[in-house]
């Protein structure tokens, strides 16, 4: 025992060694590689377009430059400390220069482009690669005439300094152990997660709050509290749905109040995007945009229920709004453990001897292949309708599971169960297909006369009439809205297209499809390495297309097992999940097709389906590990098991590291390199690649 525990105290400060190795030696690679540099000064300066008064840039021409001639040297890197005096100066520089391969100064070597930034110091060291030596330089800065630049700091060859950051360490150091705690080896693969001890619920509590402190720092990401409040300033008032619906229900109404409504009804049709930027042009008045109108009002084109479960009662608590970016903050906290609870109640039902490693790697992968990273990235109210969905939806799900044992069935989960899921309606309308997977949870007990019977009726009552009571208040607030107890208003939406008019279209299906699951991610040599999806497909008709990354299947490969769904129907009906997991890709499948025809392409709509997607991936994963691990299978002395295992975990990481890093794009809405120049350049110094 004491053995033992010496053994794994060894392992951890080996991989801490490792940590600190790497940011030494790698994350450090510019300071070891300049080592050898001597700074020179033996140059002339010759300014071009520009005017120098003491450290001022004055820019007479557009794109000035600074030429460094006179001298024969090598050069291999310069440090230019250089500014515009803004909190969040990002700066363009090119440099050319003549080497050993080009010795005229009018076809001179182009070294590239850099992004100088005042607040990340590594991105002032340009590390340049020319042959041999030099006798000219140049600097263009890629300014417009009139701007006045700060050049606090100029050096040629200089030593770049050893910067040792800790928490990049501690990143990497978290990273490693999570690896090696999940690794095929671990003996968490040989505890099964039901007669788990104290060390391994720590080990799941670790990785739940993990993954809330990574997500929560998601929502942070693009700095919401100025970003998003100075969209509102300019105009983008969806973005504050949920508060002004909140305001108007405290005023006894549901319409909301804009300024201009009544020119709206003097269009022959006000849903015609063309026709309301035409009136817009002529009046200068900003109309609402992503607001249900109908009959002469606008309405919240959002559910309401995140309205009554959150930000109705803030107000009335405090007497402040509740920030939807705050909202979303709260929400991706406890997202993790509601994903882990419902693998949790998964097991319970279904999967009793699985491990408690297995139950970590799929949770892990689950929390992520929701596609809800992208949705909590930027947090507004276009993003919070699908999550407070989820958030209801799969928690909903996992009280149904964890309603019966075999045994027993506890009311009071089934009714909580009921009212989850039937709030998802109030949220995000199409998502509340989620109560239909009740007929495969329940399917055994309905079996045995568990429901629907005369003496199971306080079980079936439990079920319904949560569902029927939500029902009732929600068809109540359409019908008092749109006249229509049906209707949710999404016809009525003013926003990039006429959604009364467009229709459907089988033939928008097959290329949509093909977006939507199995598009490619578009990739280039350039940091973030991969850019937004912008190609239409070639569907010749209306349809919108919104910021897409790539498919679903390219992010979540792992979810590809869901092909083998039939193959596998032995497996999966032994262990009951068999229909469960066929109702969920059909339903999957179905969103995907709703989204296509009532909404078009935009890449949040994959939280849509994703999520169903991915349940029956877990599902068909934990049917093959529970098999598993309860034989050990070799060919020839190549462990299987093992194998396996490697499998999973490399296209989980993968799966997590696609999703986060898709964060990056730059031409995306509020992208980070706008947003937050700061974390976005930090990032990419950490990338040891321009050695």
């Amino acid at each position: 025992m004491a053995l033992s525990i010496i053994t794994h105290r060894r392992r951890w400060i080996l991989i801490l060694l490792i940590a600190i190795l790497a940011e030494i030696f790698v994350f450090n690679i510019r300071f070891w590689d300049s080592l050898g540099n001597q700074e020179f000064k033996n140059y002339k300066t010759n300014w071009y377009g520009i005017n120098v008064v003491n450290n001022e840039l004055i820019f007479t021409e557009e794109n000035g430059y600074l030429e460094l001639n006179g001298f024969l040297e090598h050069i291999s890197n310069l440090y230019l400390d250089l500014s515009d005096g803004s909190d969040d100066s990002v700066l363009s520089v090119n440099i050319q220069a003549d080497d050993a391969t080009s010795s005229s100064k009018k076809y001179t070597v182009n070294c590239g482009t850099a992004q100088i930034v005042d607040s990340v110091e590594a991105t002032k060291y340009l590390r340049l690669h020319l042959r041999e030596e030099s006798t000219f330089l140049r600097i263009y800065f890629n300014v417009p005439e009139g701007t006045v630049l700060y050049l606090d700091d100029f050096r040629v060859n200089c030593i770049q300094p050893f910067s040792f950051v800790w928490y990049r360490t501690v990143i990497v150091f978290i990273i490693l152990f999570i690896g090696y705690m999940l690794r095929a080896s671990s003996k968490l693969y040989k505890t099964e997660l039901f007669y788990s001890g104290r060390k391994e619920r720590i080990v799941v509590l670790f990785f739940v709050i993990i993954l809330a402190l990574l997500l929560g720092g998601v929502t942070r990401a693009i700095r919401p509290s100025i970003t998003l409040n100075e969209a509102v300033a300019g105009g983008n008032t969806a973005q504050i749905q949920y508060n002004e619906l909140t305001d108007a229900l405290l005023e006894g109404h549901t319409w909301i109040d804009k300024d201009y409504v009544d020119e709206l009804e003097e269009l022959d049709n006000p849903y015609d995007t063309g026709t309301r930027t035409e009136l817009q042009e002529k009046t200068g008045h900003v109309y609402p945009w992503d607001y249900a109108y109908y009959d002469g009002k606008v309405y919240c084109y959002f559910g309401i229920i995140p309205v009554l479960a959150l930000f109705l009662p803030f107000k009335v608590i405090t007497g402040f709004h509740l920030s939807p970016w705050n909202a979303m903050t709260a929400l991706s906290i406890i997202w993790p453990g509601i994903i882990f609870l419902f693998i949790y109640s998964l097991c319970r039902k279904y999967f009793k001897h699985v491990s408690v490693g297995a139950f970590c790697v799929l949770s892990i992968f689950m929390t992520f292949a929701c596609w809800t990273t992208n949705l909590i990235f930027i947090g507004n109210v276009y993003s919070l309708a699908q999550m407070f969905a989820l958030v209801f939806g799969i928690f909903g799900l996992s009280c149904w599971l964890l309603a019966s044992d075999g045994q027993k069935i506890r009311k009071w989960l089934l009714i909580l169960g009921s009212v989850c899921t039937a709030l998802v309606s109030g949220c995000r309308p199409q998502l509340v297909l989620v109560i239909f997977l009740a007929f495969p949870i329940f399917w055994q007990e309905i079996k045995e006369r568990s429901f629907f019977s005369k003496k199971s009726v306080a079980n079936t009552f439990s079920v319904i009439l949560p569902i029927a009571f939500v029902a009732v208040g929600i068809m109540f607030y359409n019908y008092i809205r749109f006249d229509s107890p049906f209707d949710f208003g999404a016809t009525y939406n003013l926003t990039g297209g006429d959604m009364v008019h467009r229709g459907n279209d089988w033939a928008r299906l097959p290329l949509g499809i093909y977006q939507y699951l199995f598009k490619s991610i578009d990739t280039t040599s350039a940091y973030p390495f991969i850019k937004r999806v912008d190609d239409l497909n070639d569907y010749m008709g209306t349809t919108s297309f919104d910021e897409m990354f790539g498919g679903f299947f390219v992010y979540n490969a792992l979810c590809l097992v869901c092909i083998l769904v039939f193959k596998l129907r032995k497996v999966l009906k032994e262990y009951k999940v068999y229909s469960l997991t066929v109702m969920s890709i059909l339903m999957g499948i179905l969103i995907c097709v709703l989204d296509i025809q009532v909404s078009g392409m935009t890449g949040r709509y994959l939280a849509d389906f994703g999520w169903l997607f991915a349940i029956a991936s877990i599902l068909i994963l934990l049917s093959v590990y529970q098999k598993a691990e309860m034989r050990v299978w070799h060919v020839y002395a190549f462990e299987l098991n093992a194998a396996f295992r490697n499998v999973v975990l490399t296209m989980v990481f993968l799966s997590v590291f696609l999703n986060l890093w898709s964060l990056l794009v730059t031409n995306r809405y509020f992208s980070i390199i706008n947003t937050n120049p700061n974390l976005y350049y930090t990032i990419k110094t950490w990338l040891p690649f321009n050695i």
